[in-house]
């Protein structure tokens, strides 16, 4: 994931990336430790998403035809149709 700087709606040259994935209070988390530089540097950020978050991003992607998040979509049916079939021969 990398965060950006925006200034004025429009991406700055500044960017961070991290890999610093954690999961907490069932959210994924990614921490960016001391983001910007100079006179701009601001304290620490941290992004949290839910499931949902996640849910909506990869129907959004799959919305503008990105091949892993139509494939996504898929295996999540997939998975519900599996355990709606397993329910029903319970």
């Amino acid at each position: 994931m990398i965060l950006h700087r925006m200034k004025n709606n429009v991406d700055s040259s500044y960017e961070r990336p991290s890999q610093d994935w954690k999961i907490h209070d069932g959210k994924a988390v990614v921490d960016f430790p001391k983001f910007g530089h100079g006179t701009e540097r601001n304290p620490d950020f941290r992004v949290t998403l839910t499931w949902q978050d996640v849910e909506e991003i990869v129907d959004a992607l799959a919305n503008k035809k990105h091949e892993k998040a139509l494939r996504a979509q898929k295996a999540f049916r997939l998975a519900g149709a599996i355990e709606d079939l397993v329910k029903i021969s319970s």
